[in-house]
């Protein structure tokens, strides 16, 4: 709260946008709960700072540049947030070391919601997966009984590891902040993903390297946010994956096998806490098999009741208020004698249709 020229200020950053808020003698009807950097500033020039919306409450400027507040009995404005799942190079350009068939068409199509539906989206979370080199779950950190790397999309099994068929190529790993050696680790890693019902180890090409171009946004993608954050002066909400080399991440919100030790493997629960304050909650990205499957799983498994909540009535109100878009959500392209990528993803769709999500499409959805 600050005083100048005789009124009271009070400054918030909201969904990354900074607003001014008179602070009538009579209140403002609700104490408005703020998120982020709160404080002061003498730069009033925000012309891009027509509405904000925060909390259920809406903040906006009229003609004269003074903002009013809506009161607790003030109509409430919908929010919507969109989830962009790894929306790369290296999954999106048909060059990528990763490439998911078609999702060059599918990010088009995200791109072209996105401008077409504006400031109608309230926030954008976008992840990133970023790896080093010898991630553990690239190929090439692994050797087969004669020496050399498994072929892309191996499926490393605990047996295969008790068995000697398949040994990571380094010497040492972490496991729970303590220094194992690199088959102490990958038995206890591969064991962990089956005891959780995860997905099994697969091991990938190289991809979405730290540094590298396969890392970045795709450029449809790209141009769609830089858009979007100049017309409206918002942020896009970057969340990283994958950088701690000693377990997969295809979640945005949690790695496959948390280490106590390392926060960043552990579940999110601020990012999908802030995202369940919307009223409608959007997900795409890539693939619709695993990072945008596991992120969305670990997002609405976050808010699921118990059964005995169950019995008493209880619901799973934050699945109630998801949008999936089916037709930006490509599968990783099935290898031969492999999984059934293709059929992981309808399974994740159809289950998240019977537990009360809504499938629509690019061109269908609005806000």
């Amino acid at each position: 709260m600050v005083d100048l020229d005789g009124k009271r200020l009070l400054w918030l950053q909201v969904d990354v946008r900074l607003i001014r808020v008179d602070h009538k003698p009579q209140g403002v009807g609700a104490v408005v709960e703020k998120s982020g950097f709160c404080g002061p500033s003498r730069d009033f020039s925000f012309p891009f700072l027509a509405s904000a919306r925060f909390s259920g409450y809406t903040a906006f400027e009229d003609e004269t540049g003074r903002a009013k507040a809506l009161t607790e009995g003030g109509q409430k404005m919908p929010r919507t947030d969109l989830f962009v799942i790894d929306g790369q190079h290296d999954f999106c350009d048909p060059a990528g070391a990763l490439y998911v068939d078609g999702a060059e068409v599918e990010a088009a199509r995200v791109a072209a919601m996105i401008d077409r539906i504006g400031d109608g989206f309230d926030a954008i979370h976008a992840s990133l997966d970023s790896h080093p080199r010898n991630d553990c779950a690239h190929h090439t950190a692994w050797r087969n009984q004669e020496g050399n790397a498994p072929p892309p999309f191996t499926i490393v099994t605990p047996d295969d590891v008790r068995n000697h068929v398949y040994r990571p190529a380094f010497g040492k790993a972490i496991w729970e902040g303590q220094p194992v050696t690199s088959r102490q680790w990958a038995l206890a890693y591969t064991e962990a993903l089956e005891r959780d019902a995860r997905a099994p180890l697969c091991l990938w090409p190289p991809h979405c390297q730290i540094g590298t171009q396969g890392q970045t946004v795709f450029p449809e993608i790209m141009a769609a946010y830089d858009r979007l954050c100049d017309s409206t002066g918002r942020w896009i909400d970057w969340i990283t994956k994958g950088n701690w080399p000693w377990t997969e991440h295809y979640s945005a919100l949690r790695a496959d096998v948390p280490d106590s030790t390392q926060p960043q493997t552990q579940m999110n629960a601020g990012v999908i806490q802030e995202a369940a304050k919307a009223d409608v909650i959007v997900w795409c990205g890539w693939a619709g098999s695993h990072c945008l499957k596991w992120t969305a799983e670990d997002g609405v498994n976050f808010f699921e009741p118990t059964d005995d909540e169950k019995a008493a009535g209880a619901k799973n109100e934050f699945i109630a208020k998801c949008v999936f878009l089916e037709d930006a959500c490509a599968a990783v392209p099935n290898v031969p004698g492999g999984p059934d990528f293709a059929q992981w993803r309808e399974d994740f769709l159809a289950d998240m249709d019977a537990r009360g999500a809504t499938i629509s499409t690019t061109t269908d959805f609005a806000p």
